[in-house]
């Protein structure tokens, strides 16, 4: 620090300058301006162990205001963001600043007040460092936006390490950051002796003397007039005091620089009375005869000189005895004196306890005391004075630290006479470093935080906090935390949580905010209010924790329990919990909703033919189709295998879910493109109506699955609503299906066996085998009430397979008793033709029965062919290439397809009798009938109609070419004897056209019994 007449003369010049730059007459005074500085130069501008700012300019600045009436918001902060706060224009004034060309040319700067040595500091083991050209090829710390910098870059210097205070630069070569340090010397030397490293770093020459001013905006004369009017206001006394507060006393100076002068004093004058007193003596005894009559008189005075002599020792023995540090007077490390200060310190109850004594039963150990003394006459010897912190202990065992500082009475003797040290208590100051050392830590934990003032504007963060949210500290501090506000919360939330932080003081829970990239992130964010001794609220905390992870967790375990992993739809727990839901709403709001369960029509073809991996990526299209054909607020789900439930609640009336209905066998019925194949499929929906059909979630699902297969018997590919007498078929279905199973285990079921006719020849020359059921209870039970429960259950595969080996040993059979020209007709199901075993296990069947191939023809229906165009043409392919025939059965009541049909290897088309029955009476079914049989022929395929039964259908039928026929006009199905002894027994016939087909035969009235 300078000393106090050379700044206080410059302060003086200063005035006497500014005084001359009168303010603006016209311009109006500001009611406040802000300065701001740098907050870390002792002893002009510090921060207390509090953190409040102290120094001498701002006791300087507050005069000014006093006398001014404007007042000052006096701003210190560090170095660089000062010069970023001034020149973005947030601040007027900007002090303790050089004056440098750069500079000059945005500010407009005071006369100088202040000369400041700048210098060159490093390591001690370095040499031959004497100016900044010696120093080049070391990396040389210097302080964010310090003068320093511009120096050192013209002269080509640039390998700079930028820290944000001086004492940030000290700590970095204490650590050894950086070994070379350029900086100004009266707050180098006070960081270097407060870290007590003052030994361990040389400093070169000055490299340049700068000088403190205050500067305003180029562009501000009028408040650089205002403002060298108002120091103007300041008296030459009033400086004096304020220098002689800050650099008549130094920071870092120990008590025996307080006390050294009054001492010094005390023993001149106890020197010259002591002269005085000899001199008298002198003079008395030359005078004695003379002056006898005046020794009273000297007498007296002796007496008083005296009095007054003792009343200065006692004044100097209750200022040793009550200073407010302890003090020892020391030889040879032993205590030739102590004050009770020193004593009440290490736990004694008066000075006379340690009087005599070594100073090692003020350390805690050997090691420490053999340490300080060397540390302590190390620095006596070298510098003539020493101070350094140092762990001591009390009486008691309790540890405290101190300040030890000491001056020997003769310098050129240290060891030898004796000295003076004065100790400083700074146990309460050293824990508190701890603690800030234990907070800094813990606010740079990985746990984001963020600290913001009264009104919510950031001032720190940690960087924990910089990682989380993207953004660098530079690019927040200043800001508010608005800054990442995402779209996930209205005005209400954030209403809602500041009315708690107001009334309780913090708040806590879940919020989602935004990165700086963009991304929306959840977080638990906590919020502490920070109050002041007046209860006023001076910052807010806020700590918070990425909980991306954890959500997405949460997500994947909601998504494997409520949600089906392959169409994403709610899964049966899911759908358990909605349908509850619903119930209680419906019953709450009196409003009724209602549950549709569909399942796809023959699906498991579809996943036996061509693989799971198809059937599931047709699953995947099936979801999605109805998830567009329903409202956002509908629920779909899949309960299982290719079976879904959808909720419709809020409806109206049962006409709103058949409309739903409608849009979902419209949206299924389009065919989907998997990788090279095209599918068509269809649903069967079953609709049950909350309260009106059910009111348990039990009871509606199973209604609703009672409505679905009642849609299935009637044909697939619609719906139907739940009816009481739905739910005895439905009773009655799963009575079927049992019996049915033990009917494969009884062998119950027999083939019936119905001739066609050859129109071209007049002969039979085949018979179609038709599956019947030979129930011990009920008889014999038509195809119709059995086969789709047998599809619909599975159990339709092992029934076919029984079908396709009984009718082939039939047929072998019948060859073996000469009747070699009939072949036999087997329907297969679409379970069976979609396996992709069917060819080896039919060629088995036939090679066991020893049939030639030819002789079996297997009927394949319209709609079979159709769900799977592409993988039935290959099916058939393979068929065909085993030489057996094929048949289209039922042709023109599914979807036909001209471009599929050319491509199938087929060798009969087969009409079906919903056509052949009405051909007398509607054009429209003979126009049908007609252009099959042309279809056909120009494929090079034979045609066979089926249900003939008049002499009219035969007329017209042989009109336009068909080959084939087979109805009760020919026979009904037959057992195989009786169908064996009718074959036998009808010749050829000679008389087509009339009503006697056989030429030996009955009338056809007795034919179709």
């Amino acid at each position: 620090m300078l000393p106090s007449a050379p700044l206080r003369r410059l302060l003086i010049v200063l005035a006497l300058l500014l005084t001359g730059f009168g303010a603006r007459a016209d311009a109006t005074p500001p009611e406040q301006i802000k300065v701001v500085l740098d907050d870390n130069y002792p002893p002009y501008t510090f921060r207390d162990a509090n953190g409040q700012p102290q120094g001498l300019l701002k006791d300087l600045w507050a005069l000014w205001a006093q006398r001014t009436g404007i007042r000052v918001d006096f701003q210190p902060m560090s170095w660089g963001k000062a010069r970023a706060t001034m020149e973005s224009g947030q601040a007027d004034v900007i002090d303790t600043i050089f004056e440098t060309p750069e500079r000059q040319k945005i500010y407009a700067f005071s006369a100088p007040y202040a000369s400041i040595e700048v210098a060159l500091f490093f390591d001690h083991h370095i040499s031959g460092i004497t100016d900044s050209e010696s120093a080049r090829g070391f990396p040389i710390g210097v302080k964010e936006g310090d003068a320093c910098i511009e120096y050192l870059n013209t002269r080509g210097i640039t390998d700079l390490r930028h820290y944000p205070s001086y004492e940030a630069q000290v700590q970095a070569a204490i650590r050894q950051e950086v070994r070379v340090l350029c900086i100004d010397k009266p707050p180098a030397a006070y960081f270097f002796h407060r870290q007590g490293a003052a030994e361990q770093f040389r400093h070169t020459a000055p490299l340049y003397v700068g000088e403190f001013h205050w500067a305003v905006a180029k562009d501000r004369a009028d408040l650089q007039q205002l403002i060298a009017a108002g120091f103007a206001k300041i008296t030459p006394e009033e400086r004096q005091a304020i220098e002689a507060r800050w650099l008549g006393e130094r920071l870092q100076a120990g008590t025996w620089e307080r006390y050294k002068r009054p001492m010094l004093y005390s023993l001149l004058g106890l020197t010259l009375l002591t002269g005085v007193l000899l001199a008298i003596s002198w003079l008395l005894r030359r005078q004695v005869a003379n002056r006898t009559q005046a020794l009273s008189q000297t007498l007296e005075s002796l007496r008083t000189s005296e009095d007054n002599f003792k009343a200065l020792l006692d004044e100097q023995r209750l200022i040793f005895d009550n200073a407010q540090v302890g003090i020892l007077l020391l030889q040879n490390r032993r205590i030739l004196k102590c004050n009770q200060r020193l004593a009440g310190m290490f736990g004694f109850a008066a000075p006379a306890d340690l009087v005599g004594q070594s100073t090692e039963i003020l350390y805690c150990s050997r090691e420490q005391f053999e340490a300080a003394g060397w540390t302590g006459y190390g620095l006596l010897a070298q510098q003539g004075v020493a101070e350094f912190e140092t762990e001591m202990c009390r009486q008691d065992g309790q540890r405290i630290w101190v300040i030890q500082s000491g001056r020997p009475l003769d310098p050129a003797k240290v060891l030898e006479s004796p000295s003076i040290w004065v100790f400083t208590d700074i146990t309460e100051r050293k824990d508190t470093e701890e603690q800030l050392r234990i907070a800094a830590a813990a606010f740079e934990s990985q746990e984001s935080v963020i600290i913001t003032d009264a009104n919510n504007v950031i001032l720190r963060v940690n960087r924990a906090f910089t990682e989380t949210t993207g953004y660098a500290a530079e690019e927040l501090i200043g800001k508010t935390p608005r800054m990442f506000k995402s779209d996930r919360h209205d005005d209400d939330f954030y209403r809602d949580m500041w009315e708690s932080i107001v009334r309780t003081g913090n708040w806590q829970g879940e919020i989602w905010d935004q990165r700086k990239n963009g991304e929306v992130y959840p977080k638990w964010l906590t919020i502490s209010t920070v109050k002041n001794e007046k209860g006023e609220v001076t910052h807010y905390i806020g700590t918070q924790l990425d909980i991306s992870e954890r959500k997405k967790a949460e997500a994947k375990i909601e998504s494997l329990a409520f949600y089906d992993q392959l169409t994403g739809l709610a899964n049966r727990t899911h759908l358990s919990e909605q349908l509850a839901q619903a119930v209680r709403l419906s019953t709450r709001n009196n409003q009724p909703f209602a549950l549709m369960l569909l399942d796809l029509d023959n699906f498991k073809g579809i996943n036996d033919s061509l693989g799971h991996h198809v059937g599931d990526q047709l699953l995947v299209q099936v979801a999605k189709r109805l998830v567009h054909a329903v409202r956002q607020s509908d629920l779909v789900a899949r309960l299982g295998g290719d079976e879904f439930v959808i909720i419709l609640p809020d409806i109206e009336s049962p006409a709103d879910a058949a409309h739903v209905a409608d849009k979902i066998l419209f949206a299924l019925a389009e065919p989907c493109r998997l990788e090279e194949h095209e599918l068509r499929t269809s649903t069967s929906i079953g609709i049950c109506i909350y309260p009106d059909d059910a009111t348990e979630t039990h009871d509606l699902l199973q209604k609703a699955d009672a409505a679905m297969y009642h849609a299935k018997a009637r044909g697939r590919g619609n719906y139907q609503f739940f009816e009481e007498k739905i739910q005895a078929a439905a009773v009655q279905r799963l009575s079927v299906e049992s019996d049915l199973r033990k009917a494969i285990r009884n062998q119950e079921f027999v083939l019936h066996y119905q001739p066609q006719l050859d129109l071209r020849t007049g002969r039979l020359c085949g018979v179609e085998a038709l599956l019947r059921w030979q129930h011990p209870e009920r008889g014999l039970v038509p195809p119709l009430e059995f086969l789709p429960i047998a599809e619909e259950s599975g159990l339709i595969e092992q029934i076919g397979d029984w079908v396709l080996a009984e009718a082939a040993q039939q047929l072998a059979e019948w060859r073996r008793l000469g009747l070699d020209e009939i072949k036999m007709s087997i329907n297969l199901s679409a379970a069976q033709f979609s396996n992709p075993g069917l060819p080896v296990r039919i060629s088995a069947i036939i090679e066991y029965a020893g049939l030639p191939p030819h002789s079996i023809d297997l009927e394949i229906t319209e709609s079979m062919t159709m769900q799977a165009p592409d993988q039935a043409v290959t099916m058939m392919r393979v068929l065909s290439r085993n030489q057996i025939s094929l048949s289209i059965d039922d042709f023109g009541t599914g979807y036909s397809s001209m471009s599929y049909l050319k491509m199938f290897p087929i060798n009969t088309l087969k009409i079906d009798r919903s056509f052949v029955k009405d051909i007398e009476t509607d054009p429209h079914d003979a126009d049908i009938c007609d252009v099959t049989v042309l279809l056909a022929h120009r494929l090079g395929l034979d045609v066979v109609a089926e249900g003939v039964e008049t002499e009219a259908q035969l007329k017209y039928l042989l009109s336009i070419g068909c080959e084939k026929i087979q109805g009760y006009l020919i026979s009904k199905p037959l057992p195989a004897a009786e169908a064996e002894a009718f074959i036998r027994s009808r010749p050829k016939i000679s008389n087509l056209g009339t009503t006697e087909l056989w030429t030996d035969s009955q009338p056809h009235s007795d034919l179709s019994q």
